[in-house]
């Protein structure tokens, strides 16, 4: 009698993988994520918002600003927009590695996040807020419904409900 071995060539799917990219992050182990992510695209599949958020905030862990925004700049090329986990991410790590000239820094995001008409809920206008008091730039609270008017960004910010 002989025994026959049958490989199986079934690749994992993206959902699958982004499981495992998200872990390696929930974990902190970068390396290992930065690893599932070459291995996601070395299978064929085109990372979709999940993967770019998973290795954002792999980078966004270990205090890697260069990373984040590589891997956004990414996202954006490969996804064609930016979203609001992507952008409190990017906010959030100027804030902390953005030397001197940050809130120019995220002067800059919060034209990307407007002109790729990105959603901004609580948790973005929390991190607008934030960028606003840690940079010492003035807020205005609006009688209109909530909104909240930042002069130096020249922008209302209206939180939407998700």
């Amino acid at each position: 009698m002989s025994s026959s071995t049958s490989k199986s060539t079934a690749r994992p799917d993206l959902a699958t993988m982004n499981e495992l990219l998200n872990n390696f992050v929930r974990e902190g182990k970068k390396d290992d994520a930065l690893t599932t992510f070459t291995r996601i695209r070395n299978l064929g599949h085109t990372p979709n918002k999940v993967t770019m958020n998973a290795i954002i905030n792999a980078h966004a862990k270990v205090g890697d600003l260069a990373g984040v925004l590589q891997y956004f700049d990414m996202q954006r090329e490969i996804c064609g927009t930016c979203d609001t986990y992507s952008i409190c991410s990017v906010i959030k790590i100027l804030l902390v590695h953005g030397g001197e000239d940050k809130f120019a820094q995220v002067l800059k995001y919060v034209q990307i996040m407007e002109g790729d008409r990105v959603d901004k809920n609580s948790y973005v206008y929390l991190q607008l807020l934030l960028a606003c008091a840690e940079c010492q730039q003035p807020v205005r609270m609006s009688d209109k419904g909530g909104c909240c008017m930042c002069p130096s960004m020249k922008t209302s910010i209206t939180p939407t409900q998700t």
